[in-house]
């Protein structure tokens, strides 16, 4: 007995890890055709040595593997292709992303920061934040995706357009990050140099996407993998011979 109540906890053990392996957390990159190349977008965007007001719109065709109902927890960037590792901190004493619909289609963002961001919008983070020396690795091509920005507030991906707010405070040391141009109709930044917490950003750069990836959950529980369910049999089986073999003891 003992013998066979040690297998069935270790199926469970086995069963638990695939269940929580089901429910890990997932990445999606924006643009999804920069996930294993670099951007072509220069250096427009950046977490720059300056006060800065910016909003980066996605339209819904870059976001087609990112499920309706995705609950996004944060993301990260990387360094534009060219750039040296970042061998020292860099810190802003406000670093502010807003994340929610936007209420017009890339190409069409107006110069208001409020008009923009459509119903739902969330304050996602707000305050200060260091990113460590060489968290920002360069030299390759891509380069890797630099720590998570954690969401104290996630956002749910309700479908649609996607719209960032960024505002921040200079940063003590400037960061370049990695970004798409040509995007037209699917992607459009609107930036105010030098301004923290702008109501307004009026210099607008069509086609402009910054390169993000994306940490998401999924809130629904999910589908019984193929492996789960071998897991499930597996211990039927096991329990069908030890009881078996329990009966023909007895006869």
């Amino acid at each position: 007995m003992k013998v066979f109540t040690s297998w069935i906890m270790l199926g469970f053990v086995i069963l638990g890890l695939m269940d929580a392996d089901a429910r890990a957390d997932f990445v999606y990159v924006v643009p999804p055709a920069n996930t294993n190349s670099s951007g072509t977008g220069g250096a427009t965007f950046t977490l720059g040595a300056f006060d800065y007001t910016g909003q980066q719109v996605y339209g819904a065709s870059l976001l087609s593997g990112l499920p309706v109902g995705a609950v996004i927890h944060g993301f990260s960037l990387r360094l534009a292709a060219g750039q040296s590792t970042v061998t020292s901190a860099s810190s802003s004493s406000h670093f502010d992303i807003s994340i929610g619909p936007s209420a017009f289609p890339p190409g069409s963002l107006s110069t208001s920061i409020a008009g923009n961001q459509g119903p739902g919008t969330v304050l996602a983070r707000s305050g200060a934040i260091t990113f460590p020396a060489n968290s920002f690795g360069g030299g390759a091509n891509p380069n890797p995706f630099g720590p998570l920005i954690s969401f104290t507030t996630p956002y749910t991906y309700t479908g649609g357009n996607l719209l960032l707010t960024f505002s921040d405070t200079a940063f003590s040391t400037a960061i370049v990050c990695d970004a798409q141009a040509g995007l037209f109709s699917n992607a459009q930044g609107q930036q105010n140099v030098g301004v923290y917490n702008s109501p307004t950003a009026s210099q607008s750069i069509n086609g402009f996407a910054l390169i993000v990836q994306l940490d998401y959950t999924l809130t629904s529980v999910p589908e019984p993998s193929s492996l789960t369910l071998s897991g499930v049999a597996v211990l039927a089986g096991l329990a069908y011979r030890f009881f078996g073999r329990h009966r023909a003891k007895a006869v």
